[in-house]
This record gives structure tokens, C-alpha cells and sequence, in this order.
């Protein structure tokens, strides 16, 4: 599963998760404290359902005076002091409520109905063996019972409550790790449940169901698709919930109206409950809250399995399923080294996802649909186990849409996860055509904690999925939505076969060549043998027509092996990737346009002729008659319209200059080899929008940060602050440049957090047309050197007053590229920002930590080291420096606890000896001095002899009772660092000197301690070494990107 990335409970309701979370913090871990909230939340649920449904009016004689278990209800805790409330749960209700079944039947005169005792079940299941440890403070108890008493009873029975508390546990640190679980979002859940479509007569399954929520979404939305036409106007609807996104609620509803399902009969009714929905999930836990789900929605909750999916799949389970809908978790870990109940060829496949949907496959009756969510890389992953399956999706199955989502969807806690996409097939019937669909706005702003914006998409997608799609039609093609036919994922481009065909020929040549002379040996032998026999001897007869024969067999079975290694060659090449990129070739519209203008008159007629045929006649035909070949290419096709542009650049110059239209068609590829630079003017214009400030409302405000990092906001403040009282309100997606600021870089794109926000008069807006240029697009042009050195050319006036003009940022020249190429390197920018940011959050977060033993020797530096400071002013000037010579050590190099080798000064071998009092040697540590006073590093071998300068002390260890590398860890604790810092001297800028390090005090462990926290933190210190080399790669990568849009420029 995803986590996801969108918060949905109501304000209230979050608020007492976190209370309740928070309250509970005492008791344990996230999972524990989920635990305690699970079983709290069943005790009120249950009260609630006793109270509210018909099905629950004869267990409340279980409950009245005569049978004396009144005080087994949530609301008798209410009641209790602080003290009673532990002792009361774990004696008299947890055991109580372990054997509801059997009380209930012993003052009950009828059978209770099914989908009751299937309820009492579970909650049998959920408390048998319940527990509140002494760590769930009595006190505590009963704020935490006040705070479940508060939460409303229709939230409790209608909502993913259950989710919304694991969610608010994931929120928090150690979260994810204790609880293994993402939720998928809602709004992308109901997406999915709107493209499939799910009936009462359907056999549902998710096998990585987590808390249920496909499944019982699933089932909310086939009973308001029968209920939908009876539902009043200010009646709630069971399906989507409030908590999805407010257009996707307007498009089901009049969805729902317009195709309602009639009244099911009874027995479909007892189907659908008994077998119509199923579920596995891994996790014992969170399968008992998947359980809890569909407890409180009337659902079977026997239907649903803890354990392996891939596991538990055999034959019985073949073609069972009507209708699967899954986010099956990406590179999870197996239980089992090999899956052959699920796909013998393949049995050992390492990655889950590829197991998952063959299983899914294997699920499905004929005509079956899934809607499956995978990761990108599912798309294109070149290993054999992912092409065979993608084939068979192509080939055996009906892929109707891959529909890609944008990254940020779901989230880890290193930052964005990874891009997804959604799978939508029916089993059984070939692929013709594929709908690919690429979602930019899912209606949520990007970011952990996500907003509601307008134009979600996922409307869109759904619209064009209902009125084409789904019907066999194909929907209209613009840049977010196109279809391409079957052929074009099936086909290998003819240029490999090609080259497969020669490679292959050539190698096995080789061998059949050398098998040849050795029969032709043999031959020749058996020949002789028979010519030079005696009359009526025993040789074998063997004549010249034998031998003929022979070597004519020989050539033919080799001939027959050549061409089946070249066909499982070709066949190995293909790809059968998802990845629409793949396919559609660069060419502008006006590119294709001035093609089709050109051949016309030629009247392209392909069919019948495949892709190979096209080549092989394009080959061989004459410069005079190449564009009637050309006409039966489509320019659309990527590897059709790379196919005839490498023909005509392999036409030599003075050739080509003698037919006019294949110069044109020259031209036409060239004319896309580099991208027009355009004014932004004709891309965004000014936007005034003023507003007079009241001094009773609060506005948000914002800056924009310098070097063309963003713009972010900065405060909330009363209007009654704020002087100036006309001001610019912002919205989403505009551009927003600082006034004097600009000459540094303070421009940006408004995020979706500073909405509504306000800007003085030294601030311009812009509206972006996002239809010709993305806003994401231009904020990383901003980060370029280019468009700072063209606003430094706008810049007028004083130095203090240095600025630009609104109609002056109009004039800055971009490279304009199309759309969907702007997107895709939005698309690679992002994954690159995203494991930035991931590095970031834990390079940022990461301390050196280890615990200090009250038993540990405890000693002054002085005792175990000697401190030097370096060399004073008049010992060593900056004229001493020479070109080349030993390098000294400033303050400047140390970063990062390592010594950095750029921009060093060096002194010459005369000045290193005259200096040989400040040598460093392998395994000293170097102190700032000034300045940033807790800096430190350890000098490798890659720094010995070299010198340190005044500006720092060394650390040289001269006792055997501690290890450098220990103390140099020490000296990077928080306990040190904070001592070092308190004890500094100087008004100004903060210093230290030999006597403040000498008398700093240590802790010595056991010299086995020693090397145990030498070894550990140096292996997490490696860690971080290539989180700064990922950062710096990804970095560098963002980098080339934009400077390769400005080359093609």
C-alpha cells in the first residue's frame, strides 16, 4: 500500500486523535498506542450500534436491569473515578466482551441473524486477549475515555476512523516502522472504485487490503448506486464520502443518479454479503481493524484473512473473482524464497509487485476488472518476469487505461515516494488501443500536508473513461489524454531486428563454420574409405550424392538453428513497455503539420504492410521515389518518424540538394532540433488585484526567497499590523517577483499554501497561461543563471533602491518548449528534488548519539591529549603562499566533520619546516578556534603532514587509554558541542584557546566500548556520505537539465 498524503478527518475529529495519541504516549509505541485506540473506539462503536440499528434492538435485553450487564457498556466508564477505570476494563468488560457471543445466547429465546453473530464474532476476536498495561496511566484513562465519548456517533459509523488514527500514528516519528503500513488516499481510492464500477452481483478481492478501504469503498458505492434515486437533497450520501474531494462528491453524484441499480432481490443481497467481498492482509492488527471496518459497515468480516497473499493463492482460487482493486506494496520483503503457485516460470522473482499482479490475473474470472496501482518503474522494468507480464496484459488480457498520477500522491518519511501509476484491465479479450492519462492535479496541493485546489483532474479522467473508453471509443487527444493502438507497444523497431539478425548470424557463423570443416573432415574420410574399398568388402557404401547430401542437411539445420536464436532474440527485445513516452515522437504540432502538408500528394496507404515491410521498401527504394515510401510512416509514431529521419540524414548533401521535397522534410526535423526563445509577455501578464485590509481579519503574508528558491510564507497577522492598507491578494501559480529583491534572485512561483495571501506594491504578480507554459516548468527556469543575468540588466536606480519594473520582467526572454516536453522535465526535476529533500531531512535530523555510563572514567583533555594553537599572524602572511607546496588548514575547511581539499593556500617546503611545530599528523583532530566554535575534524592519511593555521587548534591523543577516533566522536556529541559553545569567550565572535579544551571534560569507556562506538557511528557516518553524494549527484543532474533547455535554445 501508499501512504497517503492527505489528512481527510474533519478538524475536530483529527484534533482528538492527536489528543488521544498524545494521552496515550505513556503506554508504548504508535502500534501499541493504536491498539489501545482500536479497542476503546469498538467499546463506544458497539454502545452506538445497540442504540441506533434495528438489526441490534434484541441484544439490548442483554443489557438492561434484570440481566445486570448495564455496566459492561462504554458509557459506565464515563462514571468511574480515575482509579477504576484500568482494573474495570481488564476484569469485567475485556472479559465480558470475550464471550459476548455466549451471553447474548443465554438470555436471547431466538437465533440471532447471521450478519450479528458474524459481529459478535469479531469482537470476541478483537478482545480475547485484551490487556491495558499499568502503563496506560489511570489519570490519563480517563481524559482518554472523555475524549472517544466526544467524538460524534455518525462520524463513528460512517468514516474511516480506524485509518484517520493509524494515519495520525504514521504522523509521528517510528510510526511507519512500527505500524508497515500507507494508506492509499481516498480521493484516489474513490477514483478507482468509479472506473471499475462494482455491482452486487460482483466477487470482490483486495489481497494487500490494509484497513479495508477499497473493499468497504467498494461496497458503499454499490449501495448508493441503488439507493442514489431515493436519496433527498440534504441527505448525505454513503459513497464518496465528505471526505473526498468536493468535485470528485459533484461528479458521483450525478453519476450515481443517472445510472442507478435496481433493488436487489434477497438472495443477492445474501451473496453479496456472504461472498461478495474478500480481503488479505498481512499484518494480524491491522487486519483485525480491517475486521473492525467492515464491523461497523454491516460487512462479513469472516471474509477477510491474515497472511502471505502470494502464499496462501492456489488452484481453488483460480478465475474466482469478479473485480480486484489493490495497491499491493512496492519491493516488499518475501516469506517465502519462490512463489511457484503463483507463477512457476518465475517462481523466485524478488520484486512483489510483478507476483502481485500475475496473482491478480490469475484471480480474475474471464471478463473480470482490476484496477491496480503500481509503481513507474512496473512501466519499464527491462527484467524478463515484467515483459512477460506486460505481454500478457497486451496480448491475453484488455489494458484499458494506464493512468499516471502525479509524485506526491504518496509519501515516505524521507519525503515524496515514488511515482505511481494505475493499471485498468478486463481479463481475456486482446488489447486493440490503450488510453494513457496523465494526472498533474489530483486536486490536493503538492506537499505532506495536502489542500483542497480547484480543477481536479481526476474528473476529467474519469468523464473520458465513461463517455469513450469504456465504450471502445477513443477519447479526444490533447496533451493529458491520448490512446495508442496495440501494434505500437507490440512492435521492435526493424533497425534492431535488423542489427539482432546480423549479431546472431555473425556469431553463430562461427561455430557452424568450425562444425562444417569438421564433417566436411569426416566426409572426406568416409569418401576415400569407400572409393579405395576392395570389391566385397565390409566398408560402407558412400557415394558423391550421400556427401551432397549430407553437407545439404548441415546447412539446412543450422540454418533452422540460426533463425530460432534470431526470433527468441527478437522476441527478447521486446519491451512491451507502458511507458507512453516510448512511443510518441517529438515532433510539434506544427512539425507534423508542415509533414503532412508535404506528402499528401502521395496518398500514404500502410495497410496491409507491417513496420517491417515500410522499412525494407523505404531501404530500397530510389531518392525519386523515397517519399512516396515516407507517406506510409506516421510522424506521430516515435520510432516511424526516427526511422525516415535517420534515412534523409544519411543522404549525402549534394544528393539531397537535388530533390526539393526531401530538403523540406530536412527542414522539418531540423526546425525541432532547437527551441524558440520567447518574451514572457506573451506568456503571463500583470495581475491587480487589491484589496483594502481590515483591521479585524487575519491575512497571510510572504517572501520570496533570494537565488530563485520560492516563494514561502512568512507570518499570519491581524490587519490592525499591517500599515499599508492596500494590498495584492495571491493566488496559486502565479509568478511573484520582489521589487529590489529581483537583482538577487527574489522571484517564484506562488505554492498553494500562500492562496489568498498578501503582497505590498513592491511586489508584481503575474497569471501564468499553464495552458502554453507550467508554472512548475518556469519555476525551474528561475533557478537558472540565465534569467538572473537578464534581470540584472533591468535593474535601474541607487544602490539602496536598486530595482525593476513591473513591465520590465515581461521582457525576459525564455526557451519555449512543448507541453508535454516541459512536463516530462518537470516530472525528472521533481524525482531529483525529492531525493534532495529525503537526504535532507536526514542529514538535517542526524546527531551523533551514544549513551554515556555513569561507570565511565571521567578525565580532563589535558590528561589524554596535547592542544596546539596553530600559528600566530606574524608567523605566517598571506604573501608566504606559493603555487605549489604543502597545504595549511583554515577554518573554512572544515565542514561536515571532514577536512574539505578546495581552494587550499599552500607555503613552501621552507616555511613547512620552519612551521613543523604545526604539522598535522594521521589521526589529529582540528578545532575552529573562531568563529563557529564546536566545528571539528579528523585528519586522514589523505591530510597528514599537511599544516593548520592560526585560526585553529589541533587535538593530538598522547594517552593509550582512549582511541582517537572515540575522542573525535565524543567531541561530536551534542553534550559537548552545547560545553564548547557556553564557554567560549569573545563579545563579538566567540572563541576558544588552549585552556578552555584542556579543561573540557571526557568520558572513557572500556577500550572494547571504545571500538564498538567507533565502529557504529563511523558505519552511519559512511551512511551519510552517500546521502551528500546522492544529493550532490541529484543536484548536478537538476543542473544539466536546465542547462541543456538553454542549450536547445
Amino acid at each position: 500500500m501508499g501512504r497517503s498524503t492527505v489528512h481527510y478527518a474533519d478538524n475536530q475529529t483529527n484534533n482528538i486523535l492527536k489528543a488521544l495519541h498524545n494521552k496515550l504516549r505513556p503506554a508504548g509505541t504508535p502500534v501499541q498506542r493504536v491498539e489501545y485506540i482500536l479497542e476503546l473506539l469498538l467499546l463506544r462503536m458497539f454502545e452506538v450500534k445497540l442504540k441506533r440499528e434495528k438489526e441490534f434492538i434484541e441484544l439490548r435485553a442483554l443489557f438492561n436491569e434484570e440481566n445486570a450487564h448495564q455496566d459492561k457498556l462504554f458509557s459506565h466508564l464515563l462514571t468511574l473515578g480515575s482509579e477504576q477505570i484500568l482494573p474495570t476494563l481488564n476484569k469485567d468488560f475485556f472479559p465480558f466482551y470475550a464471550e459476548i457471543l455466549k451471553h447474548a445466547r443465554s438470555v436471547l429465546a431466538k437465533n440471532l441473524n447471521d450478519s450479528v453473530i458474524d459481529q459478535l464474532v469479531l469482537i470476541q476476536e478483537v478482545f480475547a486477549n485484551s490487556n491495558f498495561t499499568n502503563n496506560v496511566q489511570s489519570g490519563n484513562l480517563h481524559d482518554i475515555i472523555g475524549l472517544i465519548e466526544q467524538l460524534d456517533e455518525a462520524c463513528l459509523l460512517n468514516s474511516d476512523l480506524l485509518g484517520d488514527a493509524i494515519e495520525s500514528a504514521l504522523s509521528e516519528t517510528g510510526g511507519t516502522k512500527d505500524i508497515g503500513l500507507f494508506r492509499t488516499p481516498d480521493h484516489i481510492r474513490h477514483f478507482m472504485v468509479g472506473l471499475v464500477e462494482p455491482t452486487i452481483d460482483d466477487t470482490l478481492i483486495d489481497p494487500a487490503c490494509g484497513t479495508g478501504g477499497f473493499l468497504f469503498n467498494a461496497y458503499e458505492y454499490v449501495l448508493e448506486r441503488i439507493q442514489a434515486p431515493y436519496r433527498q437533497d440534504d441527505e448525505e450520501p454513503l459513497f464518496p464520502s465528505r471526505k473526498s474531494h468536493p468535485e470528485l462528491q459533484a461528479w458521483f453524484k450525478k453519476q450515481l443518479a443517472d445510472n442507478p441499480y435496481p433493488m436487489p432481490t434477497e438472495q443477492q443481497t445474501h451473496h453479496f454479503y456472504r461472498s461478495g467481498i474478500y480481503g488479505i492482509e498481512y499484518l494480524g492488527m491491522i487486519r483485525k481493524m480491517a475486521a473492525v471496518n467492515f464491523y461497523v459497515r454491516h460487512l462479513n468480516p469472516a471474509n477477510l484473512k491474515q497472511g502471505d497473499s502470494l502464499h496462501l493463492f492456489n488452484a481453488e482460487h483460480h478465475e474466482s473473482k469478479t473485480l480486484i482493486l489493490a495497491n499491493p506494496p512496492f519491493g516488499a520483503e518475501r516469506d517465502k524464497t519462490a512463489y511457484a503457485n503463483v507463477w512457476e516460470d518465475y517462481a523466485k522473482e524478488s520484486e512483489t509487485t510483478i507476483l502481485f499482479v500475475k496473482m491478480m490475473l490469475d484471480y480474475l474470472a474471464v471478463g473480470g476488472r482490476c484496477a491496480v496501482v503500481v509503481s513507474e518503474g512496473f512501466l519499464t522494468w527491462e527484467q524478463g518476469s515484467a515483459k512477460a507480464l506486460r505481454k500478457m496484459l497486451l496480448q491475453e488480457n484488455n489494458l484499458q487505461a494506464v493512468i499516471g498520477l502525479p509524485q506526491g500522491v504518496f509519501v515516505s518519511k524521507t519525503g515524496q515516494g515514488p511515482k505511481t501509476s494505475i493499471l485498468l484491465f478486463a481479463k481475456g479479450t486482446p488489447t486493440q488501443q490503450v488510453w494513457f492519462y496523465n494526472v498533474e492535479n489530483d486536486g490536493y496541493s503538492k506537499g505532506t500536508n495536502r489542500a483542497v485546489i480547484a480543477d481536479c483532474q481526476l474528473v476529467e479522467a474519469l468523464s473520458l473513461y465513461h463517455d469513450y473508453v469504456k465504450h471502445g471509443k477513443t477519447p479526444p487527444e490533447t496533451r493529458r489524454s491520448f490512446s495508442l493502438s496495440v501494434d505500437w507497444l507490440n512492435v521492435v523497431d526493424p533497425r534492431i531486428k535488423a542489427k539482432i539478425r546480423s549479431e546472431v548470424r555473425e556469431k553463430l557463423s562461427l561455430k557452424r563454420d568450425e562444425a562444417r570443416e569438421k564433417l566436411v573432415a569426416r566426409l572426406d574420410k568416409k569418401l576415400n574409405a569407400a572409393k579405395t574399398a576392395k570389391p566385397n568388402s565390409k566398408t560402407e557404401i558412400f557415394t558423391e550424392a550421400l556427401y551432397s547430401s549430407e553437407i545439404t542437411q548441415f546447412e539446412q539445420t543450422w540454418e533452422n538453428k540460426i533463425q530460432i536464436e534470431i526470433a527468441q532474440a527478437i522476441d527478447k527485445a521486446h519491451c512491451y513497455s507502458f511507458n507512453s513516452s516510448n512511443y510518441r515522437s517529438s515532433l510539434a504540432d506544427n512539425q507534423l503539420q508542415a509533414w503532412d502538408d508535404l506528402v499528401q500528394h502521395h496518398q500514404p496507404d500502410s495497410n496491409g504492410n507491417s513496420l517491417d515491410q515500410r522499412y525494407a521498401a523505404l531501404l530500397e527504394s530510389s531518392l525519386t521515389d523515397a517519399l512516396q515510401h515516407i507517406a506510409q510512416f506516421d510522424p506521430k509514431n516515435a520510432i516511424e518518424a526516427d526511422i525516415v529521419r535517420e534515412y534523409i540524414a544519411a543522404i549525402a548533401l549534394e544528393e539531397l540538394t537535388h530533390y526539393a521535397e526531401l530538403v523540406r522534410l530536412d527542414g522539418i526535423f531540423k526546425s525541432g532540433a532547437k527551441y524558440y526563445k520567447t518574451d514572457l509577455g506573451n506568456l503571463i501578464s500583470l495581475a491587480k488585484n487589491v484589496i483594502t485590509i481590515d483591521d479585524t481579519t487575519f491575512y497571510k503574508r510572504v517572501t520570496c526567497k533570494l537565488r530563485g528558491q520560492g516563494v514561502f510564507l512568512r507570518d499570519n497577522v491581524a490587519g490592525s499590523e499591517i500599515k499599508t492598507k492596500k494590498q495584492q491578494v495571491l493566488k496559486q501559480n502565479q509568478l511573484l517577483v520582489a521589487e529590489i529583491d529581483a537583482k538577487f534572485g527574489g522571484f517564484g512561483i506562488v505554492p498553494a499554501d500562500c492562496e489568498g495571501a498578501i503582497v505590498s506594491s513592491h511586489y508584481y504578480a503575474y497569471n501564468i497561461n499553464s495552458e502554453i507554459l507550467l508554472p512548475s516548468f518556469l519555476g525551474i527556469l528561475l533557478l537558472s543563471p540565465e534569467i538572473q543575468e537578464q534581470v540584472n540588466n533591468f535593474v535601474k536606480g541607487t544602490t539602496s533602491y536598486a530595482a525593476i519594473r513591473a513591465k520590465d520582467f515581461l521582457e525576459i526572454k525564455i526557451p519555449l518548449l512543448p507541453i508535454e516536453v516541459q512536463q516530462k522535465i518537470v516530472e525528472q526535476v521533481e524525482r531529483q528534488q525529492a531525493i534532495i529533500e529525503g537526504a535532507n531531512n536526514i542529514l538535517s535530523n542526524w546527531n551523533t548519539e551514544f549513551e554515556i555510563k555513569s561507570s565511565w572514567e571521567k578525565v580532563k583533555i589535558s590528561e589524554i591529549a596535547e592542544v596546539q594553537t596553530g600559528p600566530f599572524g606574524t608567523q605566517l602572511h598571506q604573501k608566504d603562499y606559493v603555487e605549489h607546496g604543502t597545504p595549511i588548514i583554515t577554518v573554512e575547511h572544515l565542514k561536515d566533520n571532514k577536512i574539505l581539499h578546495n581552494n587550499l593556500p599552500l607555503v613552501s617546503k621552507e616555511d613547512k619546516e620552519r612551521l613543523c611545530k604545526y604539522v598535522l599528523n594521521e589521526n589529529d583532530i582540528v578545532f575552529s578556534r573562531v568563529g563557529t566554535v564546536d566545528r571539528c575534524a579528523y585528519v586522514t592519511n589523505l591530510e597528514n603532514g599537511w599544516l593548520f593555521s592560526g585560526r585553529c587548534l589541533r587535538v593530538r591523543v598522547i594517552n593509550k587509554i582512549v582511541y582517537s577516533r572515540y575522542l573525535f566522536h565524543f567531541f561530536c556529541l551534542d553534550l559537548f558541542r552545547h560545553y564548547i559553545r557556553e564557554n567560549a569567550v569573545g563579545a563579538t565572535m566567540p572563541s576558544i584557546n588552549t585552556s578552555i579544551l584542556n579543561n573540557a571534560v571526557v568520558y572513557i569507556p572500556s577500550s572494547e566500548e571504545q571500538k564498538n562506538i567507533i565502529n557504529k557511528l563511523d558505519e552511519e557516518l559512511l551512511t551519510l556520505d552517500k546521502l551528500r553524494q546522492m544529493k550532490t549527484e541529484a543536484q548536478a543532474k537538476i543542473t544539466k537539465l536546465i542547462n541543456a533547455i538553454w542549450e536547445s535554445s
